[in-house]
């Protein structure tokens, strides 16, 4: 049995490396988004969907977008009701198909997390504002207590933007921001961010001295800034 296994599977990467499906995941249905964050005006938005399986999936033309607010979604209306194709879609064992889904249809996008609820499954991303760099925690609040908090990096600019491994958390204290201490090492390693590309990486808000109670925080990666909430 073992033997089998090791023979599919040498002949799944045999499939992935001849027909580049880069993000297929053996024995699974994956989805795999073009990009994490996207630019304000952007009109188009893409996935890839992936399957891995020996059996081919089936799934309709219908999805939703939806926008994030708090620990729900909500459904972004189109400027006119959309209409889908009644059929369904078959995709093949070992293949995958990419899908575009066009935001025009929808009056102007605010800055925010937002994710497409489609008949195969659902991925998400973020819009983000052009030209500079941003920094956009997952939420705006979080309760009291919170350990970690997850934000995109994202560069809007035609530059590369090089950051250090390191940052730093601040209070708003009344009319200034105010360094946190952080009782935490870092390497100070260069990193490389390209333009119209993102990065997702953990703030670990337990290293904090004293633990941080509420108000209204920012995180700091170089000259960027994203800020949240704690209540």
């Amino acid at each position: 049995m073992a033997r089998i296994i090791s023979f599919f599977t040498t002949v799944f990467l045999a499939l992935q490396s001849l027909f580049g499906i880069g993000g297929m995941a053996f024995g699974k249905v994956t989805i795999v988004p073009e990009a994490e964050a996207y630019p304000l005006d952007a009109q188009t938005v893409s996935t890839t969907l992936c399957n891995g399986t020996f059996q081919s999936i089936s799934y309709n033309t219908y999805y939703n977008l939806e926008k994030q607010d708090g620990s729900e979604w909500v459904l972004v209306e189109p400027k006119v009701p959309m209409a889908f194709p009644d059929v369904m879609l078959v995709l093949g064992s070992f293949r995958s198909q990419r899908y575009w889904y066009d935001l025009s249809y929808y009056d102007a996008l605010e800055l925010g997390r937002y994710r497409i609820a489609a008949g195969y499954g659902e991925f998400e991303f973020t819009l983000v504002s052009r030209g500079g760099v941003t920094l956009t925690p997952e939420f705006d609040t979080y309760p009291v207590g919170t350990k970690e908090v997850k934000a995109t990096l994202y560069n809007g600019s035609p530059y590369v933007f090089e950051y250090t491994t390191g940052y730093g958390v601040q209070k708003w204290d009344g009319g200034d921001w105010v360094w946190v201490n952080l009782n935490l090492d870092f390497t100070m390693d260069m990193n490389r961010l390209m333009p119209l590309q993102s990065r997702t990486f953990t703030c670990n808000l337990s290293y904090c001295d004293p633990p941080l109670d509420a108000g209204r925080y920012r995180i700091a990666v170089s000259d960027a800034y994203g800020e949240f909430t704690l209540e």
